[in-house]
């Protein structure tokens, strides 16, 4: 087993309540939170089922997981686990380093402690456990400061974890990434698409796959 992280796949969430029509619009209780819609579901599921083939192919027997501490974010999770062999995981940790941007023009306060999962009015199906890698969280963010705090978030991860690393999270993180990793891509950051980066120990990622969403009906 490589003692260091060698693959790492970034999953962005399914598709949010507040990105869809009224009716799934007026179920949101906590307005920063937003549930998964129906369509989010279905391409969380879907995303599972296809990243679960790439374990088989690739003879990929254990991976450990991380999420952003978002509704979305644990929702997506567990679609996901429902398509995965129930030995390729041990548990999902919860890291709020690689949640959403904080943008003064987004929220108007710091909001990660109010989100369901803090707030207990959501509680995962799956064992869980809380990861913190030590890393500033201030706001209101900027987008150049967002950027550093996920990607030293990202770095400190490959410090403490090897093999392979499936990332939960949203789209500014992903670009956090991909900038860090010189790979720009002018793509927007789809519901549901899976980008996958190999690592050789000490050396830059190398792209798989990235955005992609060929998976999803």
């Amino acid at each position: 087993m490589n003692n260091f992280v060698n693959k790492v796949i970034l999953l962005r969430h399914g598709e949010r309540a507040d990105d869809a029509e009224e009716i799934e619009k007026n179920k949101i209780v906590i307005k920063f939170d937003p549930h998964l819609t129906e369509l989010g579901h279905l391409q969380s599921k879907q995303s599972g089922n296809e990243l679960q083939k790439y374990f088989k192919i690739n003879n990929i027997n254990k991976i450990t997981i991380i999420t952003s501490p978002y509704l979305r974010c644990l929702q997506t999770v567990n679609e996901l686990l429902s398509c995965f062999d129930e030995n390729l995981y041990d548990k999902v940790f919860i890291c709020r380093g690689f949640g959403e941007c904080l943008m003064g023009t987004w929220f108007d306060k710091n909001i990660t402690n109010e989100v369901h999962y803090y707030k207990g009015s959501y509680i995962p199906e799956y064992p869980v456990e809380d990861i913190d890698f030590n890393v500033p969280m201030e706001y209101p963010e900027e987008e150049q400061s967002f950027f550093s705090r996920f990607q030293a978030n990202y770095l400190e991860m490959k410090k403490q974890f090897s093999g392979v690393v499936l990332i939960i999270t949203h789209s500014y993180g992903i670009h956090a990434i991909n900038m860090l990793e010189k790979s720009l891509d002018e793509k927007q950051v789809k519901f549901c698409s899976i980008s996958i980066v190999n690592y050789q120990e000490q050396e830059k990622g190398v792209y798989e796959v990235r955005n992609y969403v060929d998976h999803l009906i």
